[in-house]
């Protein structure tokens, strides 16, 4: 398995790294494309996922309430940003890309449908992302 995530990682391709199993499948049936799936996908997408163990990321842990946790800090950082003039650019990248993280969150209720809908790794990595930015928002009004 590790050698079909390695391969699949190096040709860039996000959709050979995850089963059809998966969220990918999940969002499929939402969207009333359950037709055009086999029925084995159907069936196994319905099933429910054993929690995940490891991110496969050194130093960081799996965090099983990622979800609540991305919506809490996407909402801070929105509240931290408002100190920023708002024609800048950065609050207006920032503004855009956190309400986006937060309205993903509230319309799907599993961290790998967030995943999948998001597409910028693991929900750690995007709480990593999230605590930088709130120090990134710091500096910037400290200037």
């Amino acid at each position: 398995a590790a050698c079909a995530l390695s391969s699949a990682h190096e040709r860039g391709s996000r959709a050979a790294m995850f089963p059809a199993t998966t969220a990918a499948a999940r969002l499929a049936l939402r969207r009333g494309v359950a037709q055009r799936l086999p029925t084995a996908v159907r069936v196994m997408s319905t099933l429910p996922t054993a929690p995940k163990v490891s991110t496969g990321l050194v130093g960081v842990p799996v965090e099983p309430a990622g979800r609540e946790k991305l919506m809490i800090r996407s909402l801070r950082i929105l509240q931290e940003i408002k100190d920023i003039p708002a024609d800048a650019g950065y609050r207006q990248a920032v503004e855009a890309i956190y309400r986006h993280r937060l309205a993903t969150c509230l319309s799907y209720k599993t961290i790998p449908e967030i995943e999948a809908a998001i597409q910028l790794g693991q929900i750690e990595e995007l709480l990593i992302h999230a605590d930088d930015e709130l120090e990134l928002i710091e500096k910037y009004k400290g200037e």
